[in-house]
């Protein structure tokens, strides 16, 4: 099955993540940008840090985007994670 084709930007993101890299993925993010996840909102590179040091990049998973939806100047990933966290 092939993928879906992305916008340039979501390739990067992706390996940032699944690389482990979060200087790289945090670059991704305005200063005051946002991240949803589960209902529950994370808002500023430090707030997104810390949610990704628990449970993203720290979790040591792998990203797999399934879509991706740009509008102005949000972009919506909906992706299977895998990690190594216990809920």
């Amino acid at each position: 099955m092939s993928r879906p084709a992305f916008p340039h930007q979501t390739d990067g993101f992706v390996e940032a993540v699944n690389q482990g890299d979060t200087k790289a993925f945090l670059a991704f993010f305005p200063q005051d940008g946002v991240v949803i996840d589960s209902g529950r909102r994370f808002t500023s590179h430090d707030a997104i840090r810390g949610w990704s040091d628990r449970e993203f990049i720290g979790a040591r998973g792998r990203l797999t985007v399934k879509t991706v939806e740009q509008r102005k100047n949000v972009v919506t990933i909906k992706a299977d994670w895998k990690s190594n966290l216990l809920c």
